[in-house]
């Protein structure tokens, strides 16, 4: 703000105007500024400055004093009368003479007279000033009446009435002896009115940017060895107040080191001339003309919805496909596939399929408040062709590409006469671009036609900021480029900063001319430094806001504000991702913006719900494929904590030249101040054009590192900028991109399809790059199923995901959480534990801290001892038997240590449970373990001998003559449907050693109370997907479960993680992950560490399932598939049958990888020799 002071006295003086542009006593203000300002940025001290008002000058004869007025009854049994300046009380009881009330009347009018936004903020504030009588003390005061008589340990045992006569606060305070200078006054020579009531003034009255100031000049004024040893130099507040005094005359206290001032605004000149030159200017009104009206802010209008959720209906022509060739109405924004015109088309249609348009008309008011400005018409997206009409005339060229932002011109086109206007709008779904439809319409997602996102009109001053680049580093150093619109000549003299952190405090001004006669467009740097920065980074996202106005001296033309973020960005090839000098690994996902009801048209709340979502997930790193987003999803990433890959389309293939170039601008100027974004990616597959690349950097003023992700899909390259991004490697492809020279980090790998990808094999591969110095992250394939809702012949709705095209996603279309989704979450997470406790475990347990930037003593640790229900109580949750909070270890980011929890001693708990939450009150996991074995406590057993037919009660279990198949089991008039078992379930591995083997043995026994337990082994050798033993029962005799173990989702042999210990309850379902039911979690599959498990039956009957071993797998049922032809390399087999108890589980694949050839963890099972178990079952 000081430069500006610098800058602005100078200007006025080269334009000889200073004499004849300000009120008198400003006039000396400024030329005394000016005249010690001199030509260096740094020098802020006004040697010559003339006080607006004199020493003693403090009585106006200019502002008539208002009455003195009787309040009756008296408020609060003591204020009986009362003068009002400007809305502001003064008060006192009737003992305090008229004369007080109009010095102190005087005193508010020297103080608030060219303070008018100060005051108005007083008066809102209730600030009111009460006068003390001579014959009075302070605690006869209604507001301090609770104090009188009592010692108070802020005044070292004083009352507050042997201490002061005399408050600041809201509700200000002085004596009247005081106001009249009386011989009696105890601080004679001082003006306690004025000290008092500016902290009144600070406090309630400044902006957190003028305060700021102050705050700088007091540590400033310390620095220089001023007022040390003072009341003054106690503390910015304190500063102010007794500064306010020498300045209006009087003088504070004099116990300062050293050099004393003199009285009044001379002496405080002559002591503290920057101090003085600063309140000469506060005092003097500079910072009210800083305020802006309404014409001089950017007024949008909207002319569709905000946002989906708040669409507004337009009419509409649909030129082929459903309901078209007839007027109608859609929503805008949204798709018009969506609502059932056109036709509903994947990236795979033929073109022939894709050339229908949409007409779009709709009418509205020319708004408010526009006469002598400029206004403008903004798309935020229409796909794909867009070309606009505005009452009757074109308001620009066609634009093409449909993810960008765009807009035109329309101020000379729009009605003043009163009457509406009609916008109508052609939109093309397939672009007469040729190159646009090969980069954003020939791809593996589904293409839409319509205008997606808001319309709105924006009109600003004739000269205004068209557009701000911000580059903030994390130094705290920060220049922006501030691009100023002006049709004819410009009358900006300068451009001013204020940077405000998030608490709305001021930290940092600055202003920069505008040189006359400079170009059009005009660009202003502008730069700051803020001294202790918060940067900003994924687990500490500290955001700022940066206020730009465009003045012409004393006038704001117009205010623009951008939020942003401190942080540096860099690769080291061959070391790392660096942000803010801090290697960082990228937990990524791709993100798709999409819903089934709407396809890319979203809510502002949806897209917050996706990051979100990813931050439940433990990512901190979102890839936006294969387009630019919506802005609220980048506003999220910057608050919650996310690093983004923004993308311009291009999917395997590029735009030319000529159709790129527009649309790299469009998007890096709309997203370029985003401090999420650290990477622009130029296309994906191979869809990039390397005429573009030098685009991104125009534009952007941080020049971020460019991506090509995945650059070599068809073009025979993986690295691009010293980063190998390939796409879907196979493990033993991972280790050798990993022991290479680049750094790794493929921006999309482990594809999910169905329920294969994602966590499954995640494991592995994560370990592999986190352990390589070359590693430095990934981004999964993908966040969602992009299913659309649709509606089929007989009339029922249903989700279409394109055969196996889009069922890709960690969730469902509606975000239904699939079981890969805990895996990623536990694999992500910042905080890891080991999976078992330690064998002497005594409430210390091992700790990893997998943060970049958080030491685990900012993270919260709670632990829980549970005691779970048993099988046959019916309860559905644990009992929590104690509960604390541990104290956080000192692990820093990348370090072990241990977490000690100090557990008591309850012999009926029997888990241990440890929720870790982050600095933003997220849960980051919970972690379960059990403390022994809880398996139920099951009765002796009773030798059956060779009977084939067991009794348990009334429970009879019937084998086949072989003694060793269940026939039947009945219990009075109820059969149980479990038959056909045991017998031997073992798949051989498509593998040179194909399994092979043999049921070898079965015993049954009979307990008491309908219990029967089962001994068997089996011999197995060569490789096996499974192996184990299996019963048949009917899928439709199940109607729900309820068990103990680990869930609440089923596993694969390479998805074991993310489960966590409990009881767990579901009803009966046959989803097919990602392709029909969307029920989840899913019923059918294998299930860890299953304690016990009861299944419902139907009529009433329950069977329950005891494995003695925890260590083996229950297979409930078997799933459903999708249609084989569609499985690719997620196609499963199962044991035939229905319920299994099973040493070893299948591993899944992913869409492009078999299950072999993603690691350790997903290779099959090698069997050898004889293997047994025993299952006990429960008939009720």
């Amino acid at each position: 703000m000081f430069l500006l002071f610098h800058w602005w006295i100078e200007h006025m003086q080269s334009q000889n105007a200073v004499k004849s542009s300000l009120p008198s006593h400003m006039t000396s203000l400024a030329m005394g500024l000016f005249a010690v300002l001199g030509p260096s940025p740094d020098c802020v001290i006004a040697q010559d400055a003339v006080a607006p008002f004199a020493a003693g000058a403090l009585t106006s004869a200019e502002s008539p004093r208002p009455p003195i007025t009787a309040i009756s009854p008296p408020q609060q049994d003591f204020f009986s009368k009362q003068l009002v300046y400007e809305g502001l009380p003064v008060k006192a009881s009737d003992v305090v003479v008229d004369e007080a009330f109009y010095e102190a009347h005087d005193r508010l009018d020297a103080m608030l007279g060219e303070l008018p936004g100060i005051t108005r903020r007083l008066v809102a504030a209730g600030v009111e000033l009460h006068i003390i009588g001579r014959a009075q003390v302070t605690t006869d005061l209604p507001e301090w009446r609770h104090d009188k008589g009592r010692r108070l340990p802020e005044y070292n045992g004083l009352t507050r009435d042997e201490r002061t006569r005399g408050m600041g606060g809201r509700l200000v305070s002085c004596g009247e002896e005081n106001l009249l200078r009386l011989s009696e006054d105890r601080y004679r020579g001082r003006d306690i009115c004025v000290h008092e009531f500016a902290h009144a003034v600070r406090n309630y009255g400044m902006k957190p940017s003028t305060r700021a100031l102050f705050d700088a000049q007091y540590k400033r004024s310390l620095a220089m060895g001023r007022w040390q040893g003072s009341y003054a130099g106690s503390n910015p507040d304190e500063f102010f107040a007794e500064l306010s005094m020498w300045y209006f005359g009087a003088h504070g206290d004099l116990s300062m080191d050293g050099e004393k001032p003199s009285n009044g605004p001379e002496g405080l000149k002559a002591y503290d001339p920057q101090a003085h030159a600063l309140f000469a200017a506060f005092y003097g009104g500079q910072f009210e003309t800083a305020e802006s009206s309404p014409a001089a802010r950017t007024q949008r209008t909207y002319l569709s919805g905000e946002d989906a959720a708040s669409a507004v209906e337009w009419e509409f022509f649909c030129t082929a496909g459903r309901n078209s060739g007839q007027w109608s109405t859609i929503p805008v924004p949204s798709l018009w596939d969506m609502q059932s015109f056109g036709t509903l088309n994947y990236g795979h249609d033929r073109p022939a399929r894709l050339r229908e348009q949409g007409l779009y008309r709709h009418e509205f008011a020319t708004p408010e408040q526009t006469e002598n400005r400029r206004t403008f018409l903004v798309f935020g997206g229409a796909m794909t062709d867009a070309q606009a009409k505005l009452n009757g005339q074109l308001v620009g060229p066609v634009h093409r590409g449909g993810f960008c932002e765009f807009r035109y011109e329309v101020t000379e086109l729009l009605r003043r006469d009163g009457s509406d206007n009609m916008l109508e709008v052609l939109v093309a779904k397939e672009s007469e671009d040729p190159s646009v439809n090969e980069a954003e319409r020939r791809a593996d997602y589904w293409v839409f036609g319509g205008i997606f996102r808001p319309v709105w009109l924006e009109t600003v001053p004739a000269e205004f900021i068209e557009n701000v680049a911000i580059d903030a580093q994390a130094d705290g150093s920060f220049r922006a480029e501030v691009f100023v619109n002006a049709e004819e000549a410009p009358t900006a003299s300068a451009v001013m900063l204020e940077i405000v952190d998030d608490h709305g405090e001021s930290v940092a001004t600055a202003a920069s001319d505008v040189t006359a006669g400079a170009e059009k467009p005009m660009t202003i740097q502008i730069s700051a430094d803020v001294a202790s920065v918060r940067p900003w980074t994924a687990e500490t996202p500290s955001l700022y806001t940066a206020r730009f106005r465009l003045v012409s001296h004393d006038t704001v033309l117009h205010e623009s504000s951008e939020r942003f973020g401190f942080r540096t960005i860099e690769v080291r090839q061959g070391d790392g991702i660096f942000v803010n000098g801090r290697r960082i690994t990228l937990k990524g996902v791709n993100r798709h913006s999409f819903r089934p009801e709407s396809g890319r048209a979203l809510s502002v709340d949806q897209n917050r719900e996706d990051a979100e979502l990813l931050k439940e997930l433990n990512c901190n790193a979102v890839r936006t494929s294969h387009y630019p987003p919506d802005p609220a999803f980048l506003e999220a990433a910057d608050e919650l904590g996310l690093y983004v890959i923004d993308e311009l389309p291009g999917w395997q293939d590029s735009y030319s030249t000529a159709a790129g170039e527009p649309l790299v601008r469009e998007m890096v100027v709309r997203d370029r101040n985003h401090p999420s974004i650290i990477f622009w990616s130029n296309g994906n597959e191979g869809g990039w054009n390397d005429e573009l690349n030098d685009d991104f950097a125009q534009w952007d003023l941080q020049d971020r590192p460019l991506l090509h992700t995945y650059p070599g899909f068809w073009r025979g390259e993986s690295v691009f900028g010293g980063v190998n991004t390939r796409h879907y490697p196979n493990f033993d492809q991972l280790q050798r991109m990993l022991a290479g020279k680049d750094l790794v980090m493929p921006t999309e790998f482990l594809h999910g399809l169905y329920d294969g990808g994602h966590g499954a094999g995640l494991r592995d591969y994560w370990d592999a790059i986190t352990s390589s110095p070359m590693g430095v992250g990934g981004f999964l394939w993908v966040l969602a199923d992009e299913g659309v809702l649709r509606t089929g012949d007989d009339g029922e709705s249903f989700i279409d995901v394109a055969g196996n095209l889009a069922p890709d996603g960690l969730v469902g279309p509606r975000h239904e959480r699939e079981g890969s989704f805990d895996a990623v979450r536990s694999i992500y997470s910042p905080v890891q534990f080991d999976a078992m406790l330690p064998p002497d475990f005594a409430g210390v347990l091992p700790i990893a801290n997998a943060y970049d930037f958080t030491n685990l003593r900012d993270v919260v640790f709670r632990w829980e001892l549970l005691r779970f229900p048993g099988w046959d109580d019916g309860a559905a949750d644990a009992e929590v038997i104690a509960q604390g909070k541990a104290k956080s270890p000192d692990v820093a980011p990348g370090d072990t240590g241990a977490l000690t929890l100090n557990l008591p001693r309850e012999a009926a708990a029997n888990a241990l449970a440890v929720t870790v939450t982050d600095f933003s009150g997220r849960d980051v996991g919970r972690w379960v373990w059990p403390l022994h074995n809880l398996r139920p406590a099951l009765p002796e057993t009773k030798p059956a001998g060779d009977a084939v037919a067991l009794s348990s009660g009334d429970v009879t279990l019937t084998l086949d003559a072989d003694g060793r198949t269940i026939r039947s089991v009945i219990r009075g008039a109820r059969t149980y449907p479990l038959t056909g078992g045991p017998r031997l379930a073992l798949a051989a591995a498509d593998a040179p050693d194909a399994a092979a083997g043999r049921l070898e043995s079965v015993t049954w026994s009979a307990a008491e109370g309908g219990w029967f337990r089962l001994q068997y082994s089996y011999e197995a050798n060569g490789d096996a997907t499974f192996a184990g033993v299996t019963f048949d029962l009917p899928p439709e005799a199940v109607i729900g479960s309820r068990w103990l173990g680990i869930g609440p989702y089923r596993v694969w042999q390479n998805r074991q993680v993310g489960g966590t210990l409990g009881v767990w309850e579901a009803e009966a379902n046959d989803t097919v992950t990602g392709w029909q039911g969307w029920q989840y979690p899913e019923f059918r599959g294998f299930f860890a560490g299953v304690r016990w498990m009861t299944l419902n039956l139907t009529g009433g009957g329950k069977l329950t399932v005891v494995p003695e071993d925890t260590e083996l797998y229950v297979q409930r049922l078997k799933p459903t598939t999708p249609p084989q032809a569609l499985q690719m390399n997620t196609a499963i087999s199962f044991p035939n049958g229905d319920l299994s108890v099973l040493h070893e589980i299948p591993a899944i694949g992913t869409k492009f990888t078999a299950a072999s050839q993603l690691g350790p963890q997903s290779q099959p099972a090698t069997v050898s020799g004889s293997y047994s178990g025993a299952i006990w079952f429960h008939f009720q």
